[in-house]
């Protein structure tokens, strides 16, 4: 039982890698309960793991793969030929133990925006992304997860949901880890840890 449990948690963390999270932050969000320093020590055992590496690579390349389907939402938003709209930061911010997730956008510092949601929040609120998109991709992901909608711009949503959110977005991922890029269109997008 456990070893098919650890093997759901290794899943999770070659999913969330190969979209772009950090490798630490990638254990913490998959299962582990540990502390940073351990989940940095857990991050690294797993990406020496050859196996493990190449999972990740290769759901890296399904990704990448799917970023170029023209059903994304920023190549249906911008078709060939015509001008940008002006970007903002979509952002997805977590409410810590509630698997409740807000989706918005902000036109300057996203992080100012979050910042003052906490003020008036009962439970810890972490980023997990944003990234530059024109106003209306908010407005598409609100429609593709309105029947996980809790209350306004807050879903329900699970880890298979945020993956495939992220998919959606059809930017640029960094994974700073890493130190490369996949995906895009140019445009930016950041995973991201809260600050200290």
């Amino acid at each position: 039982m456990a070893r098919r449990r650890d093997e759901h948690k290794v899943s999770a963390f070659i999913e969330l890698v190969a979209g772009g999270l950090s490798h630490r932050r990638a254990v913490h969000n998959a299962g582990w309960n540990q502390t940073d320093d351990s989940a940095s020590v857990t991050a690294n055992r797993l990406m020496k793991d050859p196996d493990i590496r190449a999972r990740v690579e290769a759901r890296r390349a399904e990704i990448l793969e799917t970023l170029k389907q023209p059903e994304n939402i920023l190549n249906r938003m911008m078709p060939l030929g015509r001008s940008r709209p002006p970007l903002v930061w979509v952002y997805v911010i977590r409410a810590v133990g509630m698997g409740r997730y807000k989706i918005g956008y902000a036109e300057a510092d996203p992080w100012r925006k979050m910042a003052t949601f906490q003020i008036g929040s009962p439970v810890r609120l972490e980023m997990v992304a944003c990234w530059k998109a024109p106003h209306g991709a908010v407005a598409e992901l609100h429609g593709k997860f309105n029947s996980r909608r809790a209350r306004g711009e807050w879903f329900d949503l699970g880890d298979e949901d945020i993956r495939e959110l992220i998919v959606l977005a059809g930017c640029v991922v960094e994974d700073a880890a890493a130190g490369r890029h996949i995906g895009g269109h140019g445009h930016e997008t950041r995973f991201v840890e809260a600050p200290s």
